[in-house]
């Protein structure tokens, strides 16, 4: 069977360094696909998100029982579906920031209630957020659906702020102006597997000027100084791909004993202990 999943994207705000608004994300079929099962959603270069952004976090019991908290929200989804003789139905759901599972920098998770299917209860899309290829990927699995529950359709709407309000913005654009682009990985029920691209074009620019502070604990010469370094920019401002510092006039030995950190792990706070110096 064919199988040719479609992703699109659209957003209020495409500027760089700002937040995008309500960023809305549809991945289609045709009805004659092979059922959607498993996708990865891998966001443009520079886009970044604050795991973070909510109060509290849902758990997968919660979000199979009563509920997520409604402090956890940060979008509304909603899904197409065929069911039993080609009937198709529109079923809506909440997103919610979840609990991490092993290995995995966050989760979502979507909860749909299944009224038109009777026994079947609730549809629960696992979302989680994982490092792939140095960028945030959101890998979901379609999850409690009935073997005539078919997907055409899904539509993720992420808020530019949580429900509450009284967080910052999930998702921030690049800060750089780019032709970036989301790219969907798609399964099939029966293993196969499609690649959807959508482009996100972010314009504008904005001005780097970052500020360094340094102070030393000792200006003995020959004694071991603690070295106190501190790199600050203005926000909104243009991220720093890379810097270099020069310690002029020191002996430095950074080599024993320690491991690198990598750029993704710093960004999001998870270097290895024996990085630190």
């Amino acid at each position: 069977s064919p199988f040719t999943p479609k992703l699109s994207v659209t957003s209020d705000n495409q500027t760089v360094g700002a937040s995008p608004g309500k960023l809305t994300l549809s991945v289609k079929r045709d009805a004659a696909d092979d059922p959607l099962t498993e996708f990865d959603l891998t966001l443009p270069q520079g886009m970044v998100g604050d795991l973070n952004a909510t109060p509290t976090k849902c758990t997968v019991a919660q979000a199979e029982g009563a509920g997520c908290p409604p402090s956890s929200k940060i979008g509304s989804v909603a899904a197409t579906a065929q069911i039993f003789a080609g009937k198709t139905i529109t079923v809506e759901g909440g997103l919610f920031n979840a609990l991490p599972g092993t290995g995995e920098f966050g989760r979502f998770i979507a909860s749909f209630d299944l009224p038109e299917i009777a026994g079947s209860g609730k549809l629960v899309l696992n979302t989680g957020v994982n490092p792939i290829n140095n960028a945030q990927a959101i890998v979901t699995s379609v999850t409690g659906a009935p073997p005539e529950f078919s997907i055409t359709d899904i539509k993720l709407n992420l808020f530019g702020k949580t429900s509450n309000g009284s967080e910052g913005p999930l998702l921030l654009n690049p800060t750089f102006a780019s032709n970036g682009t989301f790219t969907l990985d798609a399964t099939s029920s029966n293993g196969a597997k499609a690649k959807s691209t959508a482009p996100y074009p972010v314009s504008g620019s904005l001005g780097f000027a970052p500020h360094l502070n340094a102070s030393l604990s000792t200006i003995k010469p020959g004694a071991t100084p603690v070295i106190g370094t501190e790199i600050s920019q203005q926000v909104p401002e243009t991220a720093m791909k890379e810097m270099r510092l020069s310690f002029e006039g020191f002996d430095l030995d950074i080599t024993k004993g320690l491991k690198g950190c990598s750029q993704l792990e710093s960004s999001f706070g998870a270097c290895p202990p024996a990085s630190k110096v």
